[in-house]
């Protein structure tokens, strides 16, 4: 699926989510009942893939192991690795986390395509950790091995009578690539 389908896929299910669930917004509800309406706008245009909320298992470690990326830059982690002896450093820098949305062939890592992290406007949580997330997942080191193609983050404004459309951040190979 090429970059500027996904893009087509995404604004097509966001215009569904403001057809048919603007209430959501209006009334500011929780992140996650935004997440699962958007998800499922999702699936109806991807039907070869799975479409997950808050997916936490990574099968790849056996199974029940949860979904853990390394959130630390290489540069500090070198640092960190010489000043901390420890033998499974790796433990230590691994972050237990979930996304609010992934498009991905459950079972494997192979196809992981799309990563989406979802806040609200009217949320005070700060969105730099959604945005490590983003990148920690669509990286391929050694260390995160999800390898998603492309993560999303969406800043959906809520609260208010006439919400405007939201604010994406595209990411990819571990770095933002721009806001739409």
């Amino acid at each position: 699926m090429t970059r500027a389908e996904i893009e087509g896929l995404i604004a097509e299910s966001i215009g569904e989510l403001f057809d048919k669930d603007l209430f959501l917004l209006k009334e500011d509800v929780s992140e996650r009942a935004i997440t699962h309406k958007l998800a499922e706008y999702i699936q109806i245009r991807i039907t070869n893939l799975n479409v997950d909320c808050e997916y936490n298992r990574d099968v790849t470690k056996g199974s029940g192991s949860p979904k853990a990326v390394n959130m630390l830059r290489r540069p500090t982690q070198a640092e960190l690795k010489k000043a901390i002896d420890l033998e499974d450093i790796e433990q230590l820098l691994e972050t237990s986390t979930y996304p609010d949305i992934i498009v991905h062939r459950r079972g494997s890592n192979d196809v992981n395509l799309l990563v989406i992290e979802v806040k609200k406007t009217k949320s005070s949580v700060n969105h730099e950790h959604d945005y490590q997330k983003l990148k920690a997942f669509t990286e391929n080191t050694e260390n995160n091995s999800y390898n998603f193609t492309h993560g999303i983050f969406i800043l959906f404004e809520t609260g208010c009578e006439h919400p405007k459309a939201p604010n994406l951040k595209w990411f990819s190979r571990g770095e933002e690539e721009r806001t739409t």
